[in-house]
């Protein structure tokens, strides 16, 4: 009410300046509009970005392994983001918060694998996965984050090896299983700090410290309990090629271990088959651990994933091949000499754009890297609703 009163007074005080005796005779001047102010902007409701999806699985071990059998897994995730501009006095911030839900199961408890079958397997649950915020800066050339953290949403990722089920092509299992329980990855995070710099385009420098115990709320650590991360990545302007190297170290732990390992990985995006938009993308990965931190010393990967092969589809089909070599943690253990591995055939099929459905077939040579126990076939697949 008020702004449109300021409009009435404004708009009679021009109507009585053109209109006056000393300005009938001159040429008329012009008048800016006015703005109407009453118009509210963007509401922060109007910031937000919700998101849930639901994962489920369906893997059975029938042929060799521990015990054969079939386990039912899932993942429900929900997720917030909001932007800073809403709220913030400053531009850049981004607020992001996830949950997720597990239902449990375990397809490798009746296999007896060393890497990790499904990378949705967790303990049954409610837990808060992320909660963190972000800064950008410097014409986004600069980017800080703080708070609970997925060191594998951006350290030791993929992008076309997150088609596969296996939890090694997801992050390298010399990394992925050291510490006490992981690091700050998938199903347990903790608190971290994150900073992110690109010097020029295409090539991106990042580093995070994080609580070394993720998950582990009763752990009696003291304050140099901590995992430091670092990556730098290369991507061609030229070809759809990125190259990526990291190191990461964890400091002396209160039962006296110190931890270290590093990887490195290439990938080939988007090569063109043909002339009905089918391409053809794969990926490599090695790396290597130390310091007796990790059940696995040593790792080699790679794969090949091709897309669009239906006209007109978004479908995918992948092949890979992990291998991953048993660390000795204890003097009785007898690792075998021979790695595991596990060969992974995998088909996504989107029936809608909010429906998937993944047939996948797992051949696991020598599991566990430990002798007396047989090979194995898993068999099962996997859908998502996403919204």
């Amino acid at each position: 009410m008020r702004s449109s009163s300021y409009a009435v007074v404004v708009g009679a005080f021009l109507a009585f300046g053109i209109f006056s005796p000393d300005t009938l005779a001159s040429d008329p001047v012009p008048v800016e509009p006015v703005p109407d102010i009453s118009e509210p902007g963007p509401s922060i409701f109007q910031q937000i970005d919700f998101e849930w999806s639901y994962t489920a699985e369906v893997l059975g071990n029938v042929y060799g392994g521990l015990s054969r059998g079939t386990d039912y897994l899932d993942l429900l995730e929900i997720s917030m983001a909001v932007e800073g501009d809403a709220f913030l006095p400053w531009t850049g911030g981004q607020f992001l918060v996830r949950v997720h839900g597990t239902h449990g199961g375990s397809i490798s408890r009746r296999v007896g694998d060393l890497q990790g079958l499904s990378n949705i397997e967790a303990p049954r649950g409610w837990r808060l996965f992320e909660a963190w915020f972000q800064q950008s800066l410097a014409a986004e050339k600069v980017s800080l984050l703080v708070g609970r953290y997925d060191v594998n949403s951006e350290f030791d990722s993929i992008e076309s090896a997150q088609l596969f089920l296996n939890s090694s092509h997801g992050v390298g299992p010399e990394f992925g299983l050291s510490g006490l329980v992981g690091p700050s990855i998938f199903p347990f995070t903790t608190t971290a700090v994150r900073a992110s710099y690109r010097p020029v385009s295409g090539i991106q420098i990042k580093g995070a410290v994080a609580d070394g115990f993720a998950g582990m709320l009763d752990w009696e650590g003291t304050a140099d309990d901590f995992l430091v991360a670092t990556e730098i990545e290369v991507r061609s302007g030229r070809l759809p090629i990125s190259f990526a190297a990291g190191y990461w170290s964890y400091s002396p732990w209160g039962m006296g271990r110190r931890g270290r390992g590093a990887y490195a990985y290439v990938e080939r995006d988007a090569i063109e088959i043909g002339d009905q938009g089918r391409e053809l993308a794969f990926f490599a990965r090695i790396g290597q651990a130390a310091g007796r931190v990790s059940p696995v010393d040593s790792y080699l990967g790679f794969g090949m994933v091709w897309r669009n092969l239906r006209p007109g589809g978004a479908d995918e089909l992948g092949i890979a091949l992990a291998l991953a070599g048993r660390a000795p943690l204890q003097d009785e253990f007898a690792a075998s000499e021979v790695p595991e591995a596990v060969l992974e055939l995998t088909y996504k099929w989107p029936l809608r754009p909010w429906l998937m459905i993944q047939p996948d077939f797992q051949w696991i040579f020598n599991p566990g890297a430990l002798p007396g126990v047989s090979s194995s076939l898993v068999v099962g697949g996997r859908f998502e609703f996403a919204f």
